[in-house]
């Protein structure tokens, strides 16, 4: 992300204006008032920034999505991967046990000859 890059100018009135209230030589409500006008002009000063910020902030959502919807994605894979193998597991043990059941019919049948 792109920092903002305030001037020496700004950071110092900023300072001056917060030792002037410590100093009590303004009040709260006269501090609150100019740090307001100097955010605001600040803030025009940086207007393009707001774009740049937005645009990587919308970046960093799609970014997010996306890594969301494929992690969704390879769970829903995973679990029919998961099913598909317990299905062919299940199918083999039918087939085993039809085959064995068959040669104990066999040998029951041989048995009666």
């Amino acid at each position: 992300m792109s920092d903002i890059t305030f001037s020496k100018k700004y950071r110092q009135e900023l300072k001056a204006l917060y030792t002037a209230y410590e100093e009590k030589r303004i009040t709260e409500e006269e501090l609150s008032q100019r740090i307001d006008e100097m955010r605001e002009s600040g803030a025009k000063q940086h207007e393009p920034m707001g774009r740049v910020l937005l645009m990587q902030k919308l970046e960093d959502v799609e970014s997010e999505i996306e890594s969301e919807v494929k992690e969704e994605h390879q769970r829903k894979r995973r679990e029919l991967e998961l099913q598909e193998r317990a299905d062919k597991a299940k199918e083999s043990y039918q087939t085993q046990k039809g085959i064995q059941d068959q040669l104990a019919k066999d040998r029951e049948d041989r048995k009666k000859e």
